[in-house]
């Protein structure tokens, strides 16, 4: 999985002296014994200390979001019984005990973070604008403190920074991307171990399932990781990497390289069924780590659930073994409750739906398209990029109801087309033709400048879902909107143009409806169009909006030459 708590072990043989804080009651200092001062490096010092330091305060979810009570920021890896004596039912013990909505435990945990919205992809070096990364770190902030990033390239880079002059208090399991590219992956390292010196950082994994995935051998793994270890050493940010459960199992000795464990448990490629998936995750989870302490002789490696989750959409795998609401809402509640009831920490995976990800489980796609093989759109359901607890436009999933909170609704809840900070969003492409079949009047990246040359019938400029093709043409539904906007300009003034959409079905006679704006100013001015504006005998609104083509067209009529500008296209439910 692409993708998710700082670190946390039970360390049956550290001891730690609590006393409360006189002058500050909901705090708790905590002092380490020698055992612990002796540890096998300086990260694994760091690491201790940090859990022995995590808050011994009140756990509360409300309206505001995911909050904790105390001095300190509330650290889910203080999986730790040397906290048994804290005066708190987050830790020790009174874990065991202690009964846990599933909203607190993910609060107290963490959760792998994508920050790729429908129509952005790595993949097309199409990323979210810092804004919008923004707009999510509060929105994640509300329901957890602690996140899981996979890569230092843009838009990963932004992410640290942003969460420290944010002050969301949210802590950063940073990735290092690891491929083939060896020139790549010093980049990777090189920008972490710099995140890391900086203070922005909590921990760092080299390579997401690089071992599990083929992308490289063992060997080179290790070197990796040891390279960035002693990078860090003097910031003593704590280093691991995450693979499968199987590939732990498999290869014990790559946890003597680490100063933690980060391991992925999915019931569900491993064929598991909804009923037994929970269990199936602890039962793994206390295998790995009760071989790896045994193998490696390090009693207390902290062993992190790093992705973990079921899918909403997508095909069955076998008997029991299928996407849906209803089983992602009951692997969720049911792991959660297991998950905190044991006191493991885990990064659950993810925030968001990511429609880029539609491929993951996907065995073929058309060659020279982005469609899934045999079918026309991208609204279709796949296992890949169903994965969030909330659906891509920030919407809590419906099955949620009642679990989890919807925090605020900004720009996610839009579906951007052409933005002047983004350009082209992915899986759109842009045609130009005119009644002379001229094609060399359209330029822009992030906005259109179409420089109509006056033919004698008309010309347009047209965003269709995918390459513009004849039938059967593909899709996306955009039935959930109400309202296109955009901005548009003229380079004298006083220009005209014509907007419409068409379905997959509408025939291409330019006969659809329109809808005039007409005197623009030399300034870019907003312009919201009801969708309902575009309703015709072949167009119902908003039902035929399921299968739209020609998310927008610019239409020009006439011999009079008009040179428009427009950018910020984008389809808002209201």
């Amino acid at each position: 999985m692409n993708g998710g708590t700082v670190i946390g072990s039970k360390l049956k043989n550290v001891q730690a002296d609590c006393q409360l804080n006189k002058s500050s009651p909901s705090a708790t200092v905590c002092v380490a014994s020698e055992e612990m001062m002796n540890a096998r490096s300086w990260a694994q010092v760091r690491l201790s200390v940090t859990l022995l330091l995590a808050v011994v305060g009140t756990l509360t979810t409300s309206q505001q979001g995911c909050m904790v009570s105390g001095n300190e920021r509330l650290s889910p890896d203080a999986r730790d019984n040397g906290l048994a004596q804290a005066q708190g039912p987050w830790w020790g013990e009174s874990a065991t005990q202690a009964s846990f909505s599933p909203k607190d435990c993910l609060c107290a945990n963490g959760l792998g973070y994508g920050p790729f919205r429908d129509g952005q992809s790595p993949d097309y070096d199409v990323a979210p604008s810092t804004n919008q990364i923004t707009e999510d770190l509060k929105f994640v902030s509300k329901i957890t403190k602690h996140i899981r990033i996979y890569g230092t390239k843009p838009p990963f880079d932004e992410i640290p920074k942003l969460v420290k002059t944010s002050n969301l208090g949210i802590s950063v399991m940073q990735g290092i991307h690891l491929s083939k590219n060896e020139k790549e992956n010093e980049e990777e390292v090189k920008a972490a171990v710099d995140l890391a010196h900086r203070g922005l950082v909590d921990s760092i994994v080299v390579g997401n399932e690089a071992l599990t995935s083929s992308t490289l051998t063992k060997d080179k793994l290790i070197n990796y990781i040891r390279e960035v270890k002693e990078k860090v050493a003097p910031s003593q940010v704590p280093v691991s990497t995450a693979e499968t459960w199987h590939v732990w199992r498999d290869n014990p000795d790559l946890a003597k390289e680490v100063d933690f464990v980060v391991a992925h448990f999915y019931p569900f490629w491993d064929n598991q069924p909804i009923a037994n998936a929970a269990v199936y995750v602890v039962d793994k989870y206390q295998f790995i780590e009760k071989q790896l302490r045994e193998q490696t002789g390090h009693h207390t490696l902290r062993i992190v659930i790093g992705e973990t989750g079921w899918p909403s959409e997508g095909d069955p795998r076998g008997d029991g073994v299928v996407p849906s609401p209803q089983n992602q809402r009951r692997f969720f509640e049911e792991f959660t409750n297991i998950a905190c009831k044991n006191a493991l920490p885990f990064y659950y995976f993810e925030v968001f739906d990511e429609e880029w990800k539609w491929r993951e489980g996907n065995s073929s796609w058309e060659a020279n398209s982005n469609l899934p093989k045999g079918s026309r759109t991208f609204s279709d359901n796949w296992i890949g990029s169903s994965w969030g607890l909330y659906h891509s436009n920030g919407k809590l999933k419906h099955s949620f109801t009642g679990l989890l909170d919807q925090p605020e609704l900004i720009s996610r809840v839009n579906r951007d087309i052409l933005t002047e900070d983004v350009g082209l969003s992915v899986y759109y492409d842009i045609g130009v033709d005119s009644s002379q079949h001229r094609h060399d009047w359209l330029s822009g990246t992030n906005e259109l400048r179409m420089s109509y040359p006056g033919d004698p019938e008309f010309g347009a400029v047209f965003i269709t879902v995918g390459k513009p093709v004849p039938r059967p043409r593909p899709w996306k539904d955009f039935s959930e909107f109400r309202v296109l906007s955009l901005d548009l300009k003229g380079d004298r003034g006083g220009e005209t143009v014509n907007i419409g959409i068409m379905t997959r079905t509408d025939p291409a006679t330019g006969h659809e409806q329109m809808y005039t704006v007409g005197n623009l100013g030399t300034q870019y001015r907003n312009y919201r169009i009801p969708l309902e504006s575009f309703s015709s005998s072949h167009l119902s609104v908003p039902e035929d909006l399921k299968q739209l083509y020609v998310v927008v067209e610019f239409v020009f009529r006439g011999r009079q030459a008009e040179k428009v500008y427009a950018t910020n296209i984008r389809y808002e439910p209201k």
